[in-house]
């Protein structure tokens, strides 16, 4: 589970990458405590760094998105012209107003 949550925040696939991979990054960390509580052999090591790390780049792009909502609706950014599909021919980037 922390494999997929980092490599879902990496992708990003439109902002839901980084929402699932911080969501699967905190169930990881949720099931790695839970191992570790029980009795039997530890987990790997690294696993915990996988979820740390799906958490902390899954945070950070879900608060980018956020952030670019908020923009986008008090109309300081306008990121939908050149980003729609029917546009062609341009590169999509974010018009300041």
């Amino acid at each position: 589970m922390a494999v997929a949550g980092l490599a879902l925040s990496v992708l990003w696939l439109f902002f839901l990458g980084s929402v699932a991979g911080l969501w699967l990054g905190l169930a990881a960390r949720r099931q790695l405590t839970a191992e570790g509580a029980a009795q039997g052999p530890p987990p790997a090591p690294w696993a915990w760094k996988l979820a740390t790390a799906a958490v902390v780049i899954g945070g950070l792009g879900t608060a980018f998105a956020v952030v670019l909502a908020v923009l986008q609706l008090l109309g300081v950014i306008d990121i939908t012209a050149a980003c729609h599909p029917a546009v062609q021919g341009d590169i999509c980037r974010l018009i300041l107003r």
